[in-house]
């Protein structure tokens, strides 16, 4: 019997069927007098015959009748089909048979290790429908130096962790915040806490959902320097003795729309002490630089080879970054003003940037991140998130970092001019080791979830009456504000 037959005639099997390929399985059934195939390798894969006792209309429903009772004659031959091991333990499962003839106990002993094997089968045999579980309390967290951690938790005590610093707008995230826990307290927490949930129970990091790992380790770059960069050779070697290969600094002081050229000169002999000490150099406009000034301060750091010169220009100007994207062969980066891969496309499509740098808290979460990831990759252009925040927005960077085959480098706030006051980015973790530094990368972490362990009595510690942390106000000569 052709076993495309079987399946047309046998509708709940085929079903089933398709809901295991659904659940992450792969079997395949082979065609009369062919070999079937099979990723499995527990046990080479056979094809046998299985017969089958089908049941027909006619032996399940009883018809009152007072014709006479048609001649005996033999039973007709059950139908058999020709499949694998997997096939076996599916015909069992659905038809109700304990020991149909020609299914073995290898066939069961198969299919269950097959079981055993799978994560897929792991993750949605487990979780998928389950009882709904309901949110029962949203909190957030102020923190020193300038971060906003956020906790949810379900009404049987399982909890999520995220982060939601916006640099200089820590009121109005939390007026958010207010406003959608409202909202979304006593509604089902399947989609807020479905990752991190999922991954620990399965004991396994978020970025194997995400498709699995193309990388072991990380390369990571920090900052020299400040706002106002004056002496960043003692930092830079302070860097590369923690092991770090890359900095980025800040390109210059506040400028005016057309300023001296003579205050760029200084922004060249920086870059290249730091490049003399071997190590690669980020130099950093911060859209501080208008137009006049940054062409001429593009064209100086050109011969000495800066890693990229992030933006050039404020994002709103795309049509400028264009322009000096065409005049420089040094890379152009950008994106952390950027908010949804809607707001990244023009700059794909435009060909102005060769590094994107999307913020994790700035676009929404680890999902947006991923799909701004893939549409960079179409264009050719490499992967670096903006990350001068904590620990819990670089860990999820990092799960984005760890599948996307164009990442390059990461951004991460280690001493940064802004952890001022004593706390830093290991300040509110049980396990900062993860942080450590070894010629230029940090190891993938492989805990489950975000791969950290956030420490709770601290964070709710120094939460209370921590201040707002206010983005630096610069003014002109002339009394007018310029770009910070």
């Amino acid at each position: 019997m052709n076993v495309k037959h079987f399946l047309r005639i046998n509708p709940q099997l085929k079903n089933d069927c398709s809901n295991l390929l659904w659940s992450g399985y792969h079997y395949c059934v082979g065609a009369s007098g062919t070999e079937p195939t099979t990723r499995a390798s527990a046990i080479p894969p056979k094809t046998h015959t299985v017969t089958i006792p089908l049941k027909t209309a006619e032996s399940t429903v009883k018809k009152p009748s007072t014709a006479k009772p048609p001649p005996t004659t033999s039973a007709p031959e059950p139908p058999a089909i020709t499949c694998t091991y997997d096939m076996c333990y599916n015909i069992l499962e659905v038809n109700g048979q304990q020991d149909p003839p020609g299914v073995t106990a290898m066939c069961k002993d198969y299919f269950k290790e097959k079981r055993k094997e799978s994560d897929a089968f792991k993750l949605f045999s487990s979780l998928s429908k389950p009882e709904p579980k309901y949110i029962a309390r949203i909190e957030y967290f102020r923190l020193p130096p300038r971060w906003l951690f956020v906790k949810i938790t379900d009404e049987e005590g399982n909890t999520g962790w995220g982060e939601a610093s916006l640099e200089g707008h820590t009121q109005a995230v939390e007026g958010c915040l207010d406003a959608w826990a409202q909202r979304y307290v006593g509604l089902e927490a399947e989609w807020v806490l479905y990752a991190i949930s999922s991954t620990r129970k399965l004991g396994i990091p978020i970025y194997q959902l995400l498709g699995g790992k193309v990388r072991n380790k990380i390369r990571v770059y920090a900052w020299i320097g400040g706002d106002r960069p004056s002496d960043v050779e003692a930092q830079a070697v302070a860097r590369k003795a923690q092991g770090f290969d890359a900095v980025k600094m800040n390109g210059t002081e506040d400028l005016g729309w057309l300023d001296s050229p003579s205050k760029l000169d200084e922004c060249v002999a920086r870059v290249r002490a730091v490049k003399a000490l071997g190590l690669d150099a980020g130099v950093d406009f911060h859209g501080r630089v208008h137009k006049p000034m940054a062409k001429q301060l593009v064209a100086k750091l050109a011969p000495h080879e800066p890693l990229f010169i992030e933006e050039p220009l404020l994002s709103e100007n795309i049509a400028g970054i264009k322009e000096i994207a065409s005049q420089t062969h040094c890379p152009i980066a950008l994106g952390e003003r950027l908010h949804s891969r809607w707001d990244v496309r023009p700059f794909l499509e435009t060909g102005c940037v060769d590094i994107l740098q999307p913020d994790i808290c700035h676009v929404g979460g680890i999902s947006e991140m991923r799909r701004i990831a893939s549409a960079c990759e179409t264009y050719d252009v490499a992967l670096a998130p903006h990350c001068p925040l904590g620990p819990i927005a670089l860990a999820a960077n990092v799960q984005v970092d760890a599948v996307s085959p164009n990442f390059a480098i990461q951004e991460m706030s280690l001493g940064i001019h802004y952890n001022v006051g004593g706390q830093d980015l290991t300040s509110y973790m049980v396990d900062p080791e993860v942080w450590h530094v070894t010629n230029g990368y940090i190891d993938l972490m492989a805990g489950p979830g975000l791969g950290i362990e956030i420490d709770e009595e601290q964070v709710r510690k120094l939460s209370k009456d921590s201040k707002a942390w206010i983005s630096p106000t610069f003014v002109g000569p002339g009394g007018e504000l310029r770009e910070w």
